[in-house]
């Protein structure tokens, strides 16, 4: 079933730069230039981005963003207001629009299906209870648009101000709050010594999603041998200036990664080589 309010292309590349030219080829529209790193601000969101990251991938990218720093990019601490509770009630809405669309996909049917019929066959009281909102399609509508024209806004109207606050091209977060974890264990994650569950991985990128914000992830660290991603989050349709952006970025930092024995870490989660 769709969600086209985050359904959205996600091309990966071997760099940012390649990316610049597959979004040109998409959107049909030019490339930006690329800036130098002295022309860059960015804007350093720390609470809730950086703080909701493990402490090793937070000490892995500290070097990316020194070494952003170093070469010229200015770094300015700022943040989003009210981010968790606006990307929320974003998410609230939006997790509705599956079982909408599957309820109406189900009506169209000859014969149509009912909605009780495929709640007996379930043996999941997860899927099941999922099944119910369809039975509750006009409510679950009115959450949706409440979600797409009330509460995206002001999320969106959130982040604005955050870059507009710091004077900033574009957010630096942690893309992961950690590495890669072998996949057995993915069920139950260790995130500075709390239980977390798989869901964690999207911190980062799920308030942007909500937004409707253009998100790009670049190598910038190791934890160990795993790689660790910077990500930055750019305006509301600033998809080709933020990608220039990374590009400037993934330049400076391709040449500054810490030596791997200096970052391996030990302990929950840790890779080990």
């Amino acid at each position: 079933a769709p969600n086209t309010p985050r359904d959205v292309i996600g091309p990966l590349a071997g760099s940012a730069d390649d990316l610049r030219l597959i979004d040109a080829i998409i959107s049909g529209e030019p490339e930006r230039p690329v800036p130098a790193p002295a022309d860059l601000r960015l804007g350093l969101p720390r609470r809730y981005f950086w703080e909701g990251a493990d402490a090793k991938v937070q000490r892995a990218l500290s070097h990316a963003i020194e070494a952003l720093s170093d070469a010229g990019a200015t770094i300015v601490e700022t943040e989003v207001q009210d981010l968790e509770a606006l990307s929320e009630a974003v998410s609230g809405g939006l997790r509705m629009e599956s079982s909408c669309a599957l309820g109406e996909t189900l009506a169209a049917l000859n014969p149509p299906v009912a909605v009780e019929t495929l709640i007996q066959l379930t043996h999941s009281s997860t899927i099941a209870e999922t099944l119910s909102t369809i039975s509750r399609r006009s409510a679950a509508r009115e959450q949706i648009e409440q979600a797409l024209h009330v509460h995206r806004p002001r999320l969106q109207q959130a982040f604005d101000q955050a870059l507009t606050k710091a004077g900033a091209d574009a957010l630096l977060v942690p893309a992961t709050p950690l590495p890669a974890v072998p996949m057995q264990s993915a069920e139950s994650l260790t995130i500075n010594g709390r239980e977390e569950d798989f869901f964690s991985y999207t911190r980062a990128t799920l308030p942007a999603a909500n937004a409707g914000l253009p998100f790009l992830s670049i190598p910038a660290a190791r934890v160990g041998l795993l790689p660790v991603g910077l990500g930055l989050i750019g305006r509301l349709g600033g998809d080709a200036s933020l990608l220039a952006i990374g590009t400037a970025c993934e330049a400076v930092l391709i040449g500054s990664q810490a030596p791997v024995s200096l970052l391996t870490g030990s302990g929950d989660n840790a890779s080990k080589p």
